[in-house]
Formats: C-alpha cells, sequence, structure tokens
C-alpha cells in the first residue's frame, strides 16, 4: 500500500521549508524539493502538482486526481496539532481519517487512470496547513 503518513516531530525544519517564510518562497523552493525527488526516483518524471494555503475552516471536497496517474506525494506543514486532516477512502470501502500533527507530515499514494482504483480523498482545515503535491510518473 503505498499511502504513507510519516511525522516529522525535529523542531529543526531546514530554514527553506519554515512556514513564516513567503507564500512565494514556498513555490520557488517547490523546485528544490523536485530536485531532490528527481535523485530519489532517476528514472521517472518528477512534476509538481500543487502548492496550496488552507487558512482555518478551508477544505478541499472529495477528488482522485486520476488525470495525472502515478505516485502523489504531499508534504504539509500544520501549525496547529490535530486540527487539520486528511481522509480518503481505503481499498475495503471504509473512509480513515488521518489528523496532521504540528509540523511536517509526508503522504504518497498511487493515482490510477482505473475508475475501479480511484483514490478518493479529501481535506480540511481549522488552522494554517500548507500543502505542496508532486506527481511521481514512470517515464
Amino acid at each position: 500500500d503505498l499511502h504513507t503518513n510519516k511525522l516529522y516531530k525535529n523542531d529543526k525544519v531546514p530554514s527553506m521549508f519554515n512556514p513564516t517564510n513567503s507564500i512565494t518562497s514556498f513555490y520557488q523552493e517547490m523546485d528544490t524539493i523536485v530536485e531532490i525527488l528527481q535523485k530519489e526516483y532517476p528514472n521517472d518524471k518528477i512534476k509538481k502538482s500543487g502548492g496550496f494555503w488552507y487558512k482555518p475552516d478551508y477544505y478541499m471536497g472529495w477528488h482522485n486526481n486520476n488525470s495525472k496517474k502515478g505516485i502523489r506525494l504531499y508534504l504539509t506543514y500544520s501549525d496547529e496539532n490535530g486540527k487539520s486532516f486528511f481522509r480518503y477512502r481505503d481499498n475495503t470501502g471504509n473512509i480513515v481519517t488521518t489528523y496532521d500533527q504540528k509540523g511536517w507530515t509526508i503522504r504518497m499514494f498511487d493515482v490510477s487512470e482505473n475508475p475501479n482504483d480511484f483514490y478518493w480523498h479529501s481535506v480540511y482545515s481549522k488552522c494554517n496547513r500548507f500543502s505542496f503535491g508532486f506527481n511521481i510518473e514512470e517515464r
């Protein structure tokens, strides 16, 4: 299962990922992350798939990203503990909610063009939540 929810609790976040920096610097740093991912996946094509700032009470409704198959990777930063979440439908049809901890979270999941394998998911936040998406596609 490619769904991963890994929490980073290290307070020493590299300055380039520091959410106190301007929003513009976040998007510029996505290029740096693409370079890092390209080293990890040298045979695949890495593309930025979106950068979002979810302010309190912002959300993204149910969707499946099926227009771009591959592995989707999201780096998210939440400024409060347990006040934002990622919700998805697992392969048995159950709805699973994973709450963000304060700090950085990495999530990965497979995106399929097959309607039977769509990875339906949504996001909600009651705090500031910054999300940076990348698509890893086989060449």
